[in-house]
């Protein structure tokens, strides 16, 4: 891939006309080109960069969810351990940006009436080539950063996102997004602000199909 740029201040820039590969190592130079007197410089010597997954918000299919894209990243998630073996635990730890509560519409007699939620864990997966993602399970305040029943088998069908994320079976090592909001999930819980952490992209993981993994103990 090549191209030609205008010089900048202090640095100049290049932007690929095609997507890079993932996780790939890839290797670049420069020649100086002074275009009025015909002269050009011998190329630079290579230099090298590795590429990361990224996932634009921008074409998610959003699923039972708003479309977050342009909600301001307020909090960064900085850690996802997850196991799809057993009860599926998805523990993801996240910077607390003061994200408000939200009254939980859904006590029992006996349950704190003031108790409210802030945030949901959020997954995408990529189905046939679209990022599909949701708001999945909301977080509280005072509870741990785990979840159960984030399963290899269970995380399609219980996430309530319907088709076609509900058939969806993420297979060991497939990457998958996860990320964390503030209460986004469509129903009766109401949204307060519109805000989010960064996205991380990593490989599913299930000790049960042969992997390492371990995650923390879960919270429902």
């Amino acid at each position: 891939m090549t191209g030609t740029n205008v010089e900048g201040v202090n640095e100049t820039g290049f932007v690929p006309t095609a997507d890079l590969p993932a996780s790939a190592t890839l290797f670049w130079r420069a020649t100086a080109i002074d275009a009025s007197n015909a002269i050009s410089s011998a190329p630079s010597a290579a230099q090298s960069f590795t590429t990361s997954l990224a996932i634009d918000l921008t074409k998610v299919v959003y699923l039972n969810s708003p479309d977050v894209s342009r909600w301001p990243q307020t909090g960064t998630l900085s850690l996802v351990e997850q196991d799809g073996a057993g009860v599926g635990p998805m523990c993801m730890a996240f910077t607390d940006p003061g994200w408000p509560d939200s009254h939980w519409p859904f006590g029992q007699p006996g349950d704190d009436p003031n108790f409210g939620v802030f945030a949901n864990q959020w997954y995408f997966a990529n189905i046939g080539g679209t990022w599909y993602g949701g708001a999945g399970e909301w977080i509280y305040r005072g509870a741990g950063v785990c979840k159960a029943g984030q399963g290899t088998r269970t995380i399609g069908p219980d996430s309530g996102f319907g088709p076609p994320f509900s058939s969806w079976v993420p297979k060991v090592g497939e990457l998958v997004g996860f990320m964390v909001s503030s209460v986004a999930r469509n129903g009766p819980v109401k949204r307060t602000v519109d805000e989010r952490t960064n996205v991380l992209v990593q490989p599913w993981r299930d000790t049960s199909l042969g992997s390492t993994s371990t995650a923390r103990t879960t919270q429902r």
